[in-house]
């Protein structure tokens, strides 16, 4: 399955639940699981079995929340199931409730040719200012932005919104 290589590439990588922001951490990850460590210190096998069931459910519904994945998939580890297909790529997330949200990458013939901004004389934003402003825009505090993405810094944060101003337009106040 082509979701489970993307898993794999997460061993060694601190992550937080989606709506608790409790860290974990992805100790290893084999062909047949993902060991996790809790932020307790202790270990937690999570099967393949029930990542991929609810990827496989959300590719083809587009959509999953936290009690379906309990429910159909991983009643135990539910809330780390979630964070581990947050990261993968086509998946976005949104909270209270949690749920999951899957936008498979468009090829080139699928979406009508538009050219690019950048193409269009105009600046693009870094993929740091997208992540940032989806997080502004779904309310997130600046605390909560850099518990979730604790590779983040409040200067990326003050830097997508200058990014933000620029692209659009107008020039961001320096000060």
């Amino acid at each position: 399955m082509a979701c489970w290589q993307e898993v794999r590439a997460l061993q060694g990588k601190n992550l937080r639940t989606l709506d608790r922001h409790k860290p974990f951490g992805i100790m290893a990850a084999s062909e047949s699981e993902v060991l996790i460590r809790l932020s307790t210190g202790k270990v937690r096998s999570v099967g393949r079995g029930e990542i991929e069931g609810a990827f496989d459910a959300l590719r083809r519904t587009g959509e999953i929340n936290l009690k379906e994945i309990e429910k159909r998939h991983s009643a135990r580890s539910m809330a780390y199931v979630a964070a581990i297909l947050a990261e993968l790529g086509g998946v976005e997330y949104r909270v209270r409730p949690v749920r999951l949200l899957y936008q498979p990458k468009q090829t080139v013939d699928a979406k009508p040719k538009r050219a690019s901004r950048a193409s269009q004389g105009r600046p693009a934003l870094s993929p740091i200012s997208v992540n940032v402003l989806r997080l502004i825009a779904e309310g997130r505090t600046y605390e909560q932005i850099l518990a979730l993405r604790p590779e983040l810094t409040y200067p990326d944060i003050f830097g997508a919104a200058r990014e933000a101003l620029a692209v659009a337009g107008d020039d961001p106040v320096v000060g």
